[in-house]
């Protein structure tokens, strides 16, 4: 029943991407529609009862949560064992800076870069 639910919801996400043009309502819509989308979709399936609708959205946003912390650690630890490996020269703590340039980049540009600018 969940697989169902992320196939279909994966289909809006997808026809909503073709639908729109301008990555900026695409962002607003997604962010926007999310919830309302999860409930139709649950809904469709012949999911009524209050409780599981929360307790599937619960752990669906408990999913999306560990997901997000996971892969950009996973990722940063990945390329330094590549940097680390393609200069032996460099020690790990080197590595370390130097992945962690392009990262404090980015962070500090979300912060200070303008909603418009970032999409």
């Amino acid at each position: 029943m969940i697989c169902l639910i992320l196939i279909v919801a994966c289909v809006n996400i997808i026809n909503l991407v073709t639908a729109l043009t301008d990555t900026n309502v695409f962002i607003f819509e997604l962010t926007r529609n999310n919830l309302q989308t999860v409930f139709r979709d649950m809904q469709v399936f012949g999911i009524s009862r209050t409780n599981i609708i929360i307790d599937l959205f619960i752990c669906f946003q408990m999913l999306l949560m560990v997901s997000s912390i996971l892969t950009p650690g996973t990722i940063f630890l990945m390329v330094l064992g590549a940097i680390n490996m393609a200069y032996p020269q460099l020690s790990l703590y080197w590595s370390l800076v130097l992945n962690l340039v392009p990262v404090a980049v980015f962070i500090l540009l979300c912060y200070v870069s303008k909603s418009d600018t970032q999409v």
